[in-house]
């Protein structure tokens, strides 16, 4: 019987499964935190994106607690999955080729890629946004449909939200291929 792919599906010993799954848990932390902090911002810049959009989104999630509280809870249920799906894929794979210590600095440095990734690109869906949604008469009629009364701010915002998650893909990815220098044809790795 010829053996699993290294790459898709990496042998690690079940004592190093415990410790990717404390990174996981961090990497969820860390996101989760990002969330709420990058919620309370795009909250600020446009209130009509989450009264009308991410309040209905996250109605399952209302606990009762004060505006911005829910707020922040939505940031940390929006993000909370992005840490958990990077750190584990890049833990997985990553720990067969890096020591216990060198996977944690790794871990940790995928993190802060996440969020400076996450942030610039929001940065550049702030600036975007409005080009990307305010130039499609199909958006223009949602706007005007939900009432929306400062779509700029919205499509901002919304540019945000759109650039933090592309962000968070790039940084995964620069992660893979730059931390674990993952061979993108090498026939052994695969």
């Amino acid at each position: 019987m010829k053996a699993p792919p290294k790459l898709l599906l990496p042998h690690v010993a079940w004592p190093e499964l415990r410790r990717l799954a404390g990174l996981t848990v961090a990497g969820s932390l860390v996101a989760g935190a990002y969330g709420t902090l990058h919620d309370q911002l795009t909250f600020t810049l446009a209130p009509e994106y989450f009264t009308q959009l991410k309040f209905a989104q996250f109605q399952w999630a209302e606990l009762g607690l004060p505006l911005r509280a829910f707020v922040a809870e939505i940031g940390f249920l929006a993000t909370w999955w992005v840490g958990f799906v990077t750190t584990w894929f890049f833990a997985r794979i990553a720990a067969p080729r890096l020591e216990p210590a060198a996977l944690t600095r790794a871990c940790a440095g995928l993190w802060v890629r996440l969020f400076a990734c996450s942030a610039l690109c929001g940065g550049g869906g702030y600036l975007l946004g409005p080009a990307w949604y305010l130039n499609s008469t199909e958006w223009l009629e949602g706007f005007a449909n939900a009432q929306i009364t400062d779509p700029r701010a919205f499509a901002q915002v919304a540019g945000i939200h759109l650039g933090g998650y592309l962000g968070a893909l790039g940084a995964w990815l620069w992660a893979m291929f730059g931390t674990i220098r993952l061979p993108l044809l090498a026939h052994d790795d695969i």
